[in-house]
């Protein structure tokens, strides 16, 4: 950067104070991120010295139009800002407020988003004044998730690194396929023995246990058609006939009633 303000200086004393700002408009291409600011500054001032406001916009409008890092395109905002605050272009400051606060994090700029308050409360209205409170909830939502994600991204990659943790574990279809073959090796009795506890379903080699799908600990209570050819007692049942006598009571009363009238056998059966 000296070699550029050397250069600036010569042209704005022996020669023209237009070759000087082309000077210091090629310096802010080529000098380092971390000298633009200063030399943005010494260059608007230049600028403001010798070709009035005009000059000055195109500048900072050039400036914010470039892939700068978002602190330095946030301070030129500001900067910009307070030269149309001071020149009564309220409306053009706010946009330029606005603008800016995208690369503001409200826990962390906390400075702007005071000067971008008092700015409302001095110049603005009720609705500009919840615009501005919108736009701060809603960058301070932007940064939170950022953060989050990059969190997210980055701490169990560090801690892999640091062998606090294990690597990741496989993919989800992994895991199926592993069961898969775990189930089929467990239905096919190979994998029973490898479980501690575990308990076969059947016997394997046809020894003297239990049949398939017989549970050993049943007890016998003597079903009926068990197996082993239990005996079953059968229990003779004496039948015998009811005497007629029971029936002839009813059979005559019942033949009397077909001769009888309706009257005799309605004061038959009131007696």
């Amino acid at each position: 950067m000296p070699f550029f303000l050397e250069y600036a200086r010569l042209e704005e004393e022996h020669g023209l104070a237009r070759r000087a700002m082309d000077v210091y408009e090629r310096a802010c291409k080529k000098v380092p991120n971390d000298e633009k600011l200063e030399l943005y500054e010494l260059y608007v001032s230049r600028a403001m010295d010798s070709f009035g406001v005009s000059k000055v916009r195109n500048i900072y409008e050039a400036a914010i139009g470039q892939s700068l890092p978002d602190g330095v395109t946030k301070v030129l905002c500001t900067r910009y800002a307070r030269l149309e605050r001071k020149l009564g272009e309220i409306d053009r400051a706010r946009s330029l407020y606005t603008h800016a606060s995208q690369f503001a994090n409200p826990q962390q700029e906390s400075d702007f988003w005071e000067e971008w308050n008092q700015f409302e409360v001095r110049h603005g209205n009720e609705d500009t004044f919840r615009e501005m409170l919108r736009i701060k909830r809603s960058v301070s939502a932007s940064f939170s998730q950022m953060h989050f994600n990059m969190a997210t991204i980055e701490l169990p990659s560090r801690a892999v690194e640091a062998g606090n943790v294990h690597a990741p574990a496989a993919p989800k279809f992994q895991e199926n396929e592993a069961l898969e073959e775990s189930m089929a090796e467990l239905e096919r009795g190979g994998l029973s023995d490898k479980i501690e506890g575990f308990v076969k379903a059947h016997t394997e080699g046809g020894g003297t246990g239990p049949a398939d799908g017989e549970n050993p600990d049943e007890i016998d209570i003597g079903d009926e058609g068990e197996e082993g050819g239990a005996v079953r007692e059968e229990i003779d049942v004496e039948q015998s006939l009811l005497p007629e006598s029971l029936f002839s009571h009813d059979l005559e009363a019942g033949a009397r009633d077909e001769g009888a009238g309706a009257l005799d056998r309605f004061k038959r059966q009131k007696l």
